[in-house]
C-alpha cells in the first residue's frame, strides 16, 4: 500500500505594503509621530504605500508659495491639502514678488482648491509668513478667512505687509468676524488695534499683539494711544489680551487718565489675563519688566512680575529689588496701581525670578528700603518669590536684604561662574516654607539652634558628588595596586545595549590616585588630555580626529571624561595603557556615566559640567535640608545662606 502524501499548504508571503495595509490608525499615527523626529519626506518616496499610510495621519502640513511656482499651482501640478485627509494645522510661507495683489492673493487660494467644504472646516489652524514684504496681505486674510470657515486659530505674527490703512484692516477684521469659530488671533503689530471694533461680538478669547519684521524682532516699541485701545472693550468673550512691546499714549481729550488706567478703562469686563511684555507708558521708566495681571471685571486680583520660563531660568527674565522699587513707585505697575476704581491691597504679588547678583546686586539705603517695605505692604496682601538668582561671589547683605524684604524663595540659584560652559550652570536648592511662624532668617550666631547641623566643606561636597555619580554608573575598568578588571568584556569593552547616549555622546568618570596627580594643575591636565588623543587618533586610524572635552575636579581627585560613543572601546584603552605607563603605583577607576532622565542634549563641551552639576545640586540639596531640620524650621537660615555661598566659590573645576 502506496503512502499518501499530503503536501503542506503553502504559506502566503507578507510584504512589507501588507503591512501597511493591516495598521490601525492610531498605529499610523504612531508611526508617523515617530518619523516625524527624521526625514519623514524623504520615507514618503520610498514607495507609494508608505507615502499613503503617512499622509492619512499628518496633522500638520507647512506650505511653501513661490512666485516661480505660480504657473504649476495654475496647471494643477502640485497637490492642494487634500492629499493630507486629518491634516489641521497650515503653516502658508510666501516668497512672493507678483506685482499684481490679486495674484499674490489668489496663489494663496490653490492648495484649498478641490477640497469639499467639509474637508476645508477640518482646518483649524492657519499661520501666514512672509519673508519679504508682501502687498496685499489683507486680502489674502481675508479670502483664506472665506475659503476656511472652521478656523480657530489663526497666526499673522510673522506676516509682512499687513497695512495701517483703516479701510484695509476694517476689510480684514469685518471676514474674520465672520468666521463662527475664531478663538486665537495674533498681530504683528499694535498698528492693527485701530480696527478691532469690526470683531464686536466674535467669540475671540486670545489676542496677542507683537512687534515683528519678516519674522524678526524689531528694535523700540510700537506707541499705542486711545484710539487704538477703544476696540478692545467691545471684544465680549476675550480671556487673555498679550501686548508685547508696546509703549502707551496719553490723549488729548483724556487728559484726566493716565496712560495705564486708559488701557485698564479699555478692557473688556470678561478679560482675566493681562499680558505687559516689556512694554512702557508715558511718564514712566523704562524698564524691560514683564507683568502678567489677573483680573476680574477691569479690576486687579494679583500681580506676576518677571514669570518664570524653562528656557529662562538662568537668570535672563529676571528683576531686581532696584527695579522693583522702581516699579512700585513710578513704573508701569504703580500706575496701574493708581487708578481710584482699584481697591487694595491686592491678593497677591508673585516674583518669578530675582536678581540678587552682579549689577544687580544693589543694597538699598534705609529710607528706600522702607518706602518699598510700605509700598508692599499698601498693595499686596502677600507676597511670593519664585526663585532667587544668586552669583557665588555676590555680596551677603544684599542677598539677606532681599530676602528680608520679600520673604523665602520657592529655590535658590547659585552659579557657577568657573564652569566654562555655554550654558550658565547653578546649583538650585529647593527651599523649606517657614514652620511655625519661625523667624525667615537668623541673624546672629547667637540666635542660631544650640544644635546645629555641621554642613560639610566645599572639598566634602566635591567627594560626594563624584561618589554619587560613580554609584549611579557602569564600572568599566579598575588598574593600579589591589585592583582588577570588573569589566565582563575587559578594558576594550564597547558600552552595553542599556547604555542611554546624549546626542551620541557619553562620559566616563575618571578617579584615583592617577587623576589627583593629574587634575591639580590646569597645564598638566591640559598636556595629559592632548596625549590622550593623539592615542586614541592612532588607535582609530585612517586619519581620524578624536574629540574630547575632560573637565577637571581636583577636590574629588577625579575627572570626567566625553566622547563619542563609537570610540569609547579606543578611549578606554588609551586611558588605561597612560595609566599602567605612569610611574609608580598609581590607581585608576573608569566608571560609564548615567545621564539625568531629563537629559537630551547639549554639545559634547557642556555634558561633563552639567552631570557634574546634576549630582552636586543632589549632594548640595541634602546637606540643606539636613540643616533646615537642626534650624527648627527656619526656612533660610544665614548659617546655611553663607556656607552655600562658600562652596559654590570653592568648589573649583580645572578647564
Amino acid at each position: 500500500m502506496e503512502s499518501c502524501k499530503v503536501a503542506a499548504p503553502r504559506q502566503r508571503q507578507h510584504n512589507f505594503p501588507d503591512v501597511l495595509r493591516e495598521l490601525s490608525i492610531p498605529a499610523k499615527d504612531f508611526l508617523v509621530q515617530q518619523l516625524e523626529k527624521h526625514s519623514i519626506r524623504a520615507l514618503r518616496l520610498t514607495c507609494r504605500q508608505l507615502r499613503d499610510a503617512i499622509d492619512s495621519s499628518v496633522r500638520q502640513i507647512t506650505v511653501w508659495i513661490k512666485s516661480e511656482d505660480a504657473d504649476t499651482w495654475t496647471a494643477g501640478r502640485l497637490p492642494s491639502v487634500a492629499r493630507w485627509p486629518r491634516c489641521n494645522t497650515v503653516c502658508m510661507v510666501s516668497h512672493l514678488d507678483l506685482p499684481n495683489v490679486l495674484d499674490s492673493a489668489g496663489l494663496f487660494t490653490l492648495p484649498f482648491t478641490k477640497m469639499s467644504l467639509n474637508a476645508r472646516r477640518q482646518i483649524t489652524s492657519l499661520t501666514l509668513s512672509s519673508h519679504d514684504y508682501m502687498s496685499g496681505a489683507e486680502t489674502v486674510v481675508a479670502l483664506l478667512a472665506h475659503r476656511l470657515p472652521g478656523l480657530r486659530e489663526l497666526d499673522l505674527k510673522q506676516l509682512h505687509g499687513v497695512s495701517n490703512e483703516r479701510l484695509h484692516l476694517r476689510t480684514m477684521y469685518c471676514s474674520l468676524a465672520c468666521l463662527p469659530h475664531l478663538e486665537r488671533l495674533v498681530l504683528s503689530s499694535g498698528a492693527a488695534l485701530a480696527c478691532l471694533d469690526a470683531l464686536a461680538g466674535s467669540p475671540l478669547k486670545y489676542l496677542h499683539v507683537c512687534r515683528s519684521h519678516c519674522g524678526r524682532a524689531m528694535p523700540g516699541k510700537q506707541h499705542i494711544d486711545a484710539s487704538k485701545l477703544r476696540g478692545l472693550s467691545l471684544l465680549r468673550e476675550l480671556r487673555e489680551l498679550t501686548l508685547s512691546d508696546c509703549h502707551f499714549e496719553g490723549n488729548g481729550n483724556e487728559t484726566s487718565c493716565s496712560p495705564p488706567q486708559l488701557l485698564l478703562r479699555s478692557l473688556p469686563a470678561s478679560l482675566e489675563r493681562l499680558w505687559l511684555r516689556r512694554c512702557s507708558a508715558s511718564g514712566c521708566p523704562r524698564h524691560n519688566v514683564n507683568l502678567l495681571v489677573l483680573l476680574k471685571a477691569r479690576r486687579m486680583t494679583s500681580v506676576d512680575l518677571a514669570p518664570a520660563s524653562e528656557q529662562h531660568r538662568r537668570g535672563y527674565e529676571v528683576v531686581s529689588l532696584e527695579q522693583l522699587a522702581v516699579e512700585l513707585s513710578q513704573g508701569l505697575l504703580a500706575g496701574l496701581l493708581a487708578g481710584p476704581q482699584q481697591p487694595l491691597p491686592l491678593q497677591l504679588l508673585r516674583i518669578g525670578q530675582l536678581q540678587l547678583s552682579g549689577s544687580r546686586a544693589t543694597v538699598l539705603d534705609e529710607a528706600r528700603l522702607g518706602n518699598l517695605k510700605r509700598a508692599l505692604q499698601r498693595c499686596f496682601t502677600r507676597v511670593e518669590v519664585g526663585a532667587v538668582w544668586v552669583d557665588n561671589d555676590a555680596p551677603a547683605a544684599a542677598v539677606l536684604q532681599g530676602l528680608e524684604v520679600l520673604g523665602a524663595p520657592e529655590h535658590l540659584d547659585v552659579g557657577l561662574p568657573q564652569l566654562p560652559c555655554f550654558f550658565i550652570q547653578s546649583i538650585r536648592v529647593a527651599v523649606t516654607a517657614p514652620l511655625g511662624g519661625q523667624p525667615l532668617l537668623a541673624g546672629a550666631a547667637a540666635q542660631h539652634p544650640p544644635h546645629k547641623a555641621s554642613l560639610p566643606s566645599a572639598v566634602e561636597v566635591a567627594r560626594a558628588a563624584a561618589q554619587r555619580l560613580a554609584a549611579a554608573g557602569t564600572l568599566v575598568t579598575a588598574v593600579g595596586e589591589g585592583a582588577s578588571d570588573y569589566a565582563s568584556g575587559g578594558a576594550g569593552a564597547r558600552p552595553a545595549g542599556h547604555v542611554r547616549l546624549v546626542d551620541g555622546k557619553l562620559a566616563l568618570l575618571l578617579r584615583g590616585s592617577l587623576m589627583a596627580l593629574v587634575t591639580q594643575d590646569a597645564h598638566v591636565l591640559s598636556g595629559w588630555v592632548q596625549l590622550l588623543q593623539e592615542r586614541v587618533n592612532g588607535a582609530v586610524g585612517g586619519g581620524y580626529r578624536c574629540e574630547l572635552q575632560c573637565q577637571g575636579l581636583p577636590g574629588a581627585a577625579a575627572a570626567i571624561l566625553a566622547c563619542r560613543h563609537e570610540v569609547v572601546a579606543e578611549v578606554v584603552q588609551a586611558v588605561v595603557s597612560l595609566a599602567r605607563a605612569a610611574e609608580g603605583a598609581l590607581s585608576l577607576q573608569v566608571v560609564m556615566l548615567r545621564p539625568p532622565g531629563n537629559m537630551t542634549g547639549g554639545s559634547l563641551y557642556d555634558l561633563p559640567e552639567v552631570l557634574f552639576t546634576h549630582a552636586l545640586q543632589e549632594v548640595v540639596q541634602e546637606a540643606w535640608d539636613a540643616a533646615a531640620e537642626a534650624d527648627e524650621g527656619i526656612s533660610v537660615g544665614r548659617r546655611r545662606l553663607e556656607w552655600l555661598l562658600e562652596i559654590s566659590g570653592k568648589v573649583t573645576l580645572a578647564p
